[in-house]
Parts: structure tokens; sequence; C-alpha cells
């Protein structure tokens, strides 16, 4: 009988070994394909064979390159920063599971297939994923799959991974109130750390950081949590973990923007109804208490600072355009208004002339109205002067 450490080291070597049983125990496979609502496509990609078996047959382990660079950047141990998933078989229910390494010793998991195949190469039945709010719900694209197609499949799944990990927003702002202020100090801007994951998913860190407020003046972190499908926030002592100290919980969102995305519609009402909300603690010791904080949320700095820019330019632009009508209207302005300068000069002229000449008819009227007193004047003195030698008369005819 081969020992299972001549196994690992023939399948490390060439690629495959067989087991006591004389089957092929592949070194690599690759999980691949579409999840539902992409609730844990973080767990798609390469499985290497692990050292020892479980219940017989092989167990796997994720492969995640992006961990060294997720240690190296936050200056962290290795603690597991990226899903500790395991792909091994469970035959009291004839299952397998891919689940946390915590999980091994139980049928829990977040993927399975009720499939006895000895080897993960040989399942052929439909694999089942778990959503939260929707229960296990069948993922008929999930498959496995070795060799040179797995490994170009395994490819494209990561290079799709870390598209939609940069296409998220670089800057995240959680903001609102929370019970009692209870870890205030976590509210700030949060910037994404370059080219690092956790979990698959983006990190971001704390800017706008009080680190008096802080647990040990520790950085803060927002990372997302596969273990239990949570973005959570914490201290750097908890990244790799599933601890914080506020936490929302939804394994939808790709990014911290969207954990508070509608997905009533993909999931329905009932389930969706706690998917999203934050959650914030209180105490350091146990019992620890967690309240909701239904006024928390995370606002897209890019897609504010897009919009306050396309604001911007359509005031800049709006300007531009009354600038151009104005440049168009000023100078029919301009001669409208010398025009009615004319006019108004014209019509200022007409009535000066008027009011002159009408001012001179009247003074000649009161010149003759006071030569024609004069010489009624002049009649009524000479017809007094007359009438001290009698009143003459004309002479009579015969």
């Amino acid at each position: 009988m081969v020992t299972n450490m001549a196994i690992a080291t023939i399948a490390t070597i060439a690629g495959a070994m067989a087991n006591t049983e004389g089957l092929q125990w592949h070194a690599h496979l690759y999980f691949v394909g579409i999840v539902p609502h992409s609730t844990h496509d973080q767990w798609l990609g390469e499985y290497v064979l692990d050292d020892e078996p479980h219940n017989s047959r092989p167990m796997y382990s994720l492969v995640t390159p992006t961990q060294e660079a997720m240690r190296s950047a936050l200056r962290k141990a290795p603690r597991g920063f990226a899903p500790e998933a395991v792909l091994r078989s469970h035959t009291l229910t004839g299952q397998w599971i891919i689940g946390t390494r915590s999980q091994v010793a139980t049928n829990q998991g977040w993927a399975a297939v009720y499939d006895n195949a000895s080897t993960p190469s040989d399942i052929t039945g439909v694999w089942h994923v778990h959503v939260g709010g929707r229960g296990w719900l069948p993922a008929p694209a999930l498959r496995i799959v070795t060799g040179a197609a797995g490994e170009a499949a395994a490819v494209t799944h990561e290079a799709h991974i870390l598209a939609k990990a940069a296409a998220a927003p670089t800057r995240v702002l959680l903001h609102g109130a929370t019970p009692n202020h209870l870890q205030a100090a976590m509210l700030g801007e949060y910037v994404r750390v370059v080219d690092v994951l956790c979990d698959r998913r983006p990190v971001y860190e704390l800017v706008d950081l009080d680190v008096l407020a802080t647990p040990d003046r520790q950085r803060i972190f927002l990372r997302y949590c596969s273990a239990n499908g949570q973005w959570m926030v914490g201290t750097e002592g908890h990244v790799g973990t599933d601890l914080g100290f506020m936490y929302a919980a939804n394994a939808m969102a790709w990014h911290p923007a969207d954990i508070a995305s509608s997905t009533a519609r993909r999931i329905g009402k009932t389930s969706a109804r706690n998917i999203g909300q934050w959650k914030v603690i209180s105490g350091q010791v146990e019992p620890l208490t967690w309240h909701d904080a239904p006024e928390l949320h995370v606002l897209d700095l890019d897609i504010e600072d897009k919009r306050l820019a396309r604001e911007a330019a359509e005031r800049e632009a709006e300007l531009r355009r009354r600038a151009r009508m104005w440049s168009l209207i000023t100078p029919v302005l301009v001669v409208g208004a010398l025009v009615l300068l004319a006019y108004g000069c014209q019509e200022a002229l007409r009535w000066g002339r008027e009011r002159r000449e009408a001012r001179e008819a009247e003074e000649l009227r009161k010149e003759k109205r006071r030569q024609r007193r004069a010489v009624d004047k002049e009649v009524r003195q000479f017809e007094k002067s007359l009438g001290s030698f009698g009143t003459w008369q004309p002479p009579r005819r015969r």
C-alpha cells in the first residue's frame, strides 16, 4: 500500500496519483461555471490536492494567488486572507461539499452535490449552492474539470475576479448615525487597497481615522468575509477572521457600495428584508450585543465625484451657452440701443422745437393782446378828450 505522503509526492511531480483502490487522484482540479446570483464566485477556481485525504477520499484546497499580496499590504502574519475553501466528501450523506476548513468534519458548506463518485473529477450530479434567504438553489452550470481545459477556465475566472475588483469604487463613504454613537470612529472615507483582495473581493482602509478613538490605535478595514457572507468593519487584527465591530450581510455585493442595493427583485421581499442592513456591536467583552443601524449607508464617492464633475461641466456648458447667446445678442442690442438713442435724440429735438415754437406763438399772442389793449386804451383816452367839446354829430341831409 502506498503511503499518503508518497501519493502526495507523486501527485505533485506527475500531476496525478493512484489511491489504494487504484483510482486517479488529480493533483489539480478546477471548479468553474456560473453561481446563482454570483453569491460565491470567490470560491471558484483552482483546487490543489491536500496531503491528507478525508474519509478515504481526496480533499482539495482552493488556490488563492492574492494571499501574499494581501499579507504584504496589510503587514500581517499568514492567517488566511482568502477563503479557506475545501472540497471534500461526506460519506454519511453521499455528498461532495465545498466549505471552509472549519466545516470539514460536518456536512455544512456553501456548495454541495449528491454524488458517490470516488473522486471529484468523476462527479456527474447537479451542484446546489446556498443563497442567503433562498436556501439551496440548483447550479447546473457548475462543474469540475481537469487538465488544460480546467486550467484555461480557471485563468478566465481569475481574470474575471480581478476585473470585477478593479472596477470597484476606489473611494467609499460609510456614513450615517449609529445607535448611541456606537463605533462612530469607524465612520468616514475608506480607500481601496490597491491590488489586494480579501476573500476574493476588494479591501478598503479608513482614511478619516481618529486614531485616539480606535482600539489600540489600529488601522481600520472594510472587507468581505466569505465564511458568513458579510461585509465587516474592524481593525487590522480582525482581517482574515469573522470578527469586527460592525457588519452588513450581503454575499451578492461585490463592493461595499452595493451592500444596500435592492435585492428584493432577485430573491424576494421577505428574504431581502435583512440583507444589506448594518449592525453595530456594543461592548468589548462578553456578552456582546449587536444593534441594528438602519441609518448607516455606504456611498460610492467615485460616482459622487462624477456627479459633481458632471454638474460642474453642465454649469460650465450653461455659462458658455449664455456667453455665446450674449455674444450674438450684444451687437443687436447695441445697434438697437443706438437706434433708440438716435430716435430719442430726434424726438427730444422735435419736442424742444415744438416747445420753443409754442412758446414763441404764445408770446406773439400775448404781444398782440398787449397791443390791442394799448390801442383800446388810446381810443378810450381820445374819446374821453373829445367829451369836453360835445358829442360830434354828423350833418343831417335835407
